[in-house]
């Protein structure tokens, strides 16, 4: 797999270098303004300052949006929003992105409705500064949608400049989901129109675009000789252009690209003398994604000349760097690139959490569904039918091959794991019997010497010798224990460590309040683990005709029960999401199949209880399954259960196992609840009794006439009152829906 970082994001930015004198002009023409053209010049200020002085363009933008708002002139408004945003971007401190996308959202909330023709450019603008922020945060889709609805009105008007504007982004796009003939396409656009309108910044940007994309285009293409000077031509003349116009910024990302080249070529010593020169510019601008990129791609060098401790150096930089720049993508692959080179130095418990790290990204970046749901908003404008059909072709085979990834990837976790588990207990079943072997020696030597005592008194003196040099001995191997028993406390410091990263790695992969409540605008979830890291879980999706629930409870708590929720995560992502299977029990047993395949038989007994909520929004009817998790649900006054299989998912259980599921039909509202048996096994202090189910239910009915968030604080009121001084027994999980 060719593995390449590069910077080339282009803000969406008007870049037109002006001389100070048209700065000094536009300052004389503030004095003698009406108020919405004073407005207009203060907006024009703050743009000619933007690529000089930040600080400048912030003053600028703050006072024509003060102007704005005092005068209600909406247009005014919404350009000094845009102004603002576009001050955040290019200056990209630490939290200035989220500042940028305030801006522009701001921008857009002014403008909810639009009547004039400035009314709507502004509109486009703030939707191309937004989906220039969703690039960075890895939100592709998102970026997609809104620079198209951008281009939209760009063409309304005939705007040129915005157009192309609005190829770049794509391109950009493009170029993260790898596609990279489509994003040279969509380049080669832009720049026609920027050589046209004499946009000497932008094509200088286009340029270093172009030749990174068509780079990786020629390596991943089949082609046997790799013919460069295409490639060089372009960066020399972005490089010369970048120059001309001081553009510090497009000179770093250059000298960036030109190192990758050089590092291409197995030219290590010329690839590192680029990426210093790039590390000096981007430090001077202040750069923190292109910092992270080159660190990123110093490091590598470092890797490829089998420089590890470098590599890894330049990696901590990148890391940091990169979570300063809240760029997702820059994240994702250096933790991908680090927990490489931790493995090749043998230290798996780092390359494993930095593999589990990079891996939630990754689904949180989600190429494969980005690109293709990029594909479909785009169709309308560049893609023929063939295209549709190759892509869905190379979508499945995608999907098969990262089905194929994450099994064999497990598998081999697993294996590594086996070992190191094994090597372990040999080591220490070793240590034992060298120790027994010695105190076994010692003993009879005391004997001896006991005996020796008895016979020959006259050598006592010489007895009490050995007696004080053994007790020297024993004090030298008491220090050696203590000094073993500081680095034992470090290494379980450093355990503790990794658990409280699982523990985040884990609240990645679960849904948000936020996402949970996209599906069901009532609800409540309940979630208490015993431990910081969780053997129950959930999972929640919708399509156009269902609302999917899944509440889960898998064996143990911990980190075994951590690893078989993210198991069961990526199989119903697999079972419901790929494959589109919606009806609960055929999930539940496939389900099952599969993770009878994943497990060795000595853990047969491994499982989890599992209960899917199917709602089909146009039927009014609610479809149910559980494995051993029933389903509680208020309809008509009174509170009802269907009861859950008798066995769980993959339990141990000699019969075929079946499974089998339920449907409820509704007209007026239903109240729904899943649990695990953490809540109803819990003890209680006073009556040292469980919970039980009984109780769940009396407790619910008399909070059932309250809102569901609501209902969740008395439950939990409730539990702790009942639990008192004890230990929490299990993880805890309880889901609520109002359908």
């Amino acid at each position: 797999m060719k593995y390449i970082f590069i910077s080339i994001l282009y803000l969406f930015l008007s870049s037109t270098i002006s001389a100070q004198d048209k700065i000094d002009s536009l300052q004389k023409v503030l004095q003698n303004n009406t108020r919405e053209k004073e407005i207009e010049t203060l907006l024009a200020l703050s743009q000619e300052w933007l690529f000089k002085n930040q600080e400048n363009a912030f003053k600028y933008a703050y006072m024509s949006l003060q102007k704005a708002q005092t005068i209600k002139y909406k247009a005014g408004e919404a350009g000094a929003y845009n102004a603002l945003g576009n001050a955040y971007l290019l200056r990209a401190k630490e939290g200035d992105i989220k500042e940028a996308h305030k801006a522009y959202s701001r921008t857009l909330d002014v403008l909810t409705s639009t009547k004039t023709e400035k009314e709507e450019t502004e509109k486009a603008k703030a939707m191309s500064g937004l989906a220039n922020v969703y690039y960075q945060w890895g939100e592709y889709k998102e970026a997609t949608a809104l620079n198209i609805t951008s281009l939209k009105i760009r063409e309304k008007y005939n705007d040129e400049f915005g157009k192309a504007r609005c190829y770049t982004t794509s391109g950009i796009i493009y170029d993260a989901l790898g596609d990279y003939k489509k994003a040279t396409l969509e380049y080669t656009k832009a720049l026609n129109i920027y050589e046209k309108l004499k946009k000497k910044r932008e094509i200088a940007g286009i340029l270093n675009n172009l030749a990174a994309s068509l780079k990786l285009q020629i390596e991943t293409s089949e082609e046997g000789n790799i013919d460069y000077s295409q490639i060089v031509d372009y960066y020399n003349r972005s490089l010369k252009i970048s120059e001309e116009i001081n553009d510090k910024a497009g000179i770093a990302r250059i000298f960036n690209n030109l190192g990758v080249l050089a590092q291409s070529q197995k030219n290590y010593e010329k690839a590192l003398m680029f990426y210093e020169k790039s590390v000096e510019v981007s430090l001077s601008v202040e750069d923190k994604q292109g910092l992270a990129s080159t660190y990123n791609n110093i490091a590598k060098v470092y890797k490829e000349q089998n420089d590890l401790d470098k590599a890894l150096r330049f990696y901590e930089k990148a890391l940091e760097t990169a979570d300063e720049s809240e760029s997702k993508f820059e994240l994702y692959i250096t933790l991908k690139e680090r927990s490489l080179v931790y493995a090749e130095k043998n230290m798996f418990s780092e390359a494993y959490s930095d593999l589990l790290a990079s891996n939630a990204l990754k689904n949180q970046l989600d190429e494969v569904e980005n690109l293709r749901a990029i594909t479909s908003l785009t169709s309308k404008y560049e893609i023929e039918k063939y295209q549709k059909e190759n892509n869905k072709l190379r979508y499945e085979a995608e999907i098969k091959r990262q089905e194929d990834q994450i099994l064999w990837g497990f598998l081999a976790f697993l294996f590594v794991m086996i070992g190191l588990v094994a090597v372990f207990l040999y080591r220490q079943n070793q240590l034992k019997e060298n120790h027994n072997k010695k105190l076994e020696k010692v003993n009879h030597e005391l004997q001896d010497k006991n005996t020796e005592i008895k016979k020959q008194s006259l050598e006592l003196n010489q007895q009490k010798q050995a007696i004080e040099d053994k007790n020297k001995e024993i004090e030298e191997k008491s220090r050696a224990l203590q000094e073993n028993f500081g680095k034992l406390a470090e290494k379980n410091q450093a355990l503790q460590d990794s658990i409280v990263y699982a523990k985040s790695i884990q609240q990645t992969i679960l849904p948000t309040q936020e996402q949970l409540n996209l599906v069901f605008e009532d609800m409540m979830l309940y979630y208490r683990p015993k431990s910081m890291l969780s053997g129950d879980f959930y999972w929640i999706t919708q399509t156009q005709d269902y609302r999917i629930l899944v509440c889960g409870d898998c064996t143990g708590h911990g980190v075994p029960g951590a690893m078989m929720t993210m198991m069961a995560t990526a199989l119903l992502n697999e079972i419901i999401l790929a494959h589109q299977i919606y009806e609960p029990a055929k999930v539940l047993n496939m389900m099952d199949e599969k993770i009878k395949l994943y497990k060795s038989d000595r853990y047969g007994a491994d499982g989890m209880d599992l209960a899917i909520l199917c709602v089909n929004k146009h039927k009014k009817e609610i479809v149910f399954a559980g494995a051993k998790m029933g389903l509680l649900y208020y309809q008509d006054g009174v509170m009802k259960q269907i009861k859950a299989n008798r066995y769980a998912i993959s339990g141990l259980v000699s019969e075929n196992k079946q499974f089998t599921q339920e449907t409820l039909e509704y007209t007026d509202s239903i109240l729904c609840y899943m649990h695990s048996d953490g809540i109803i096994d819990q003890f209680g202090e006073e009556t040292n009794k469980k919970f039980k189910t009984n109780r769940l239910e009396q407790t619910l009915l008399q909070n059932i006439h309250l809102p569901l968030a609501e209902q969740k604080t008395q439950l939990g009121k409730t539990l702790t009152i009942w639990k008192g001084e004890l230990s929490q027994t299990d993880d805890m999980i309880l889901v609520g829906v109002r359908v």
